[in-house]
């Protein structure tokens, strides 16, 4: 594989992410707001919200302070 400079991959990870996040919300934050209305909509996506960005930040620091290159199932140990 060859050497890939830190922006790019920092680039990559950072809109494999973002990508997802957001392709998911097109088609269920929609569909949630029209079920449940607005303002219980509104208090449930701000707690999900509040949980996803600590859990990605927890996922962040473990994978920052590994050395090595690793995948999500080599963290376990």
């Amino acid at each position: 594989m060859p050497q890939m400079s830190k922006f790019k991959l920092y680039r990559d990870g950072l809109g494999t992410l973002v990508g997802m996040i957001f392709g998911a919300g097109v088609f269920a934050l929609p569909y949630s707001f029209a079920k449940a209305g607005v303002l219980w909509g509104s208090v449930l996506f701000f707690i999900a919200m509040f949980f996803m960005v600590v859990l990605h930040l927890m996922y962040g620091e473990v994978a920052y302070l590994t050395d090595g290159q690793h995948r999500f199932t080599g963290y376990v140990r």
